[in-house]
């Protein structure tokens, strides 16, 4: 193949991917069993739905033998077309089980890239909520404490943005995030027990953005024989209306330009 045509074959290949349109992230699940320091390997996993996907599921096993089954969701891709104002990303359901004894040092992510919308004045909303139960007359080895975070990150839009060691994501401070809720894990003797908590913050979103969550636990107990424990974390952006005064004054500004070019024309218009 001649120089030319070699040239002209690199230029074509060049602008194919120039306009190829960029790919939307799917929802994304990471769990570390060693304290966030892997998120993958014999005890951790990353992985994630396909692009379309609004549901999706992962699991992980500790060194303990502790089953960690994660279900998330996303409202994307029908955010940019039926919810101009609503962005959402959900741990619908973590679930912890084992039957025998545990200490795991458990962090559980999700995450969404690429939402377009809702962008100005918005609020950020973190809300979670556990149920914690125990059989066979076993209490936990110690009471656990644990904390849930929402995050969205507007300068890099990048997978888990914004949460503690992410490389890529934005300085801290530049994001918005709710900051930490804490909790205490602490089931009793053959009854369940469940905590709940809600936390916002206003800020001025950015397109485009990403959505992410956290649950963190420094060591979570497993009594084992059958406990089990379940977690459900929401992390929403919600476009705030304009204040009354700023409406108003849009409202008017059409009637000021009738106003005005009224006048302009009874001043061009002079007396016979």
């Amino acid at each position: 193949m001649s120089f030319l045509k070699k040239l002209s074959v690199l230029a074509v290949l060049v602008v194919a991917l120039l306009c190829a349109s960029p790919a939307q992230a799917a929802i994304t699940i990471a769990i570390s069993t060693d304290g966030g320091a892997t998120f993958g390997g014999p005890f951790g996993v990353t992985a994630s739905g396909g692009e379309s996907a609004t549901i999706f599921s992962a699991s992980a096993t500790s060194a303990g033998g502790t089953t960690i089954s994660v279900t998330a969701t996303t409202n994307q891709p029908f955010n940019a077309a039926g919810m101009a104002g609503f962005a959402q990303v959900s741990q619908v359901n973590i679930n912890i089980s084992g039957v025998a004894p545990d200490a795991i040092p458990l962090v559980v992510r999700i995450s969404d890239i690429d939402f377009a919308l809702p962008v100005g004045p918005s609020l950020l909303s973190s809300s979670f909520s556990t149920s914690i139960g125990a059989s066979g007359g076993i209490l936990p080895i110690a009471t656990s404490a644990g904390t849930f975070q929402s995050v969205a990150d507007f300068n890099s839009g990048v997978l888990f943005g914004g949460l503690p060691g992410v490389p890529g994501s934005a300085p801290p401070g530049s994001e918005a995030t709710t900051g930490l809720q804490p909790f205490l894990v602490a089931p009793l003797v053959n009854l369940t027990t469940s905590a709940s908590g809600d936390a916002s913050v206003t800020t001025f979103a950015t397109a485009p953005f990403s959505l992410s969550n956290e649950f963190r636990f420094a060591l979570l107990t497993i009594a084992g024989g059958g406990q089990s424990l379940q977690f459900t974390g929401t992390t929403s952006l919600t476009a705030l209306p304009a204040p009354a005064g700023v409406v108003l004054a849009l409202t008017a500004l059409p009637v000021l330009g009738f106003g005005h070019w009224l006048r302009r024309r009874r001043t061009q218009v002079k007396p016979v």
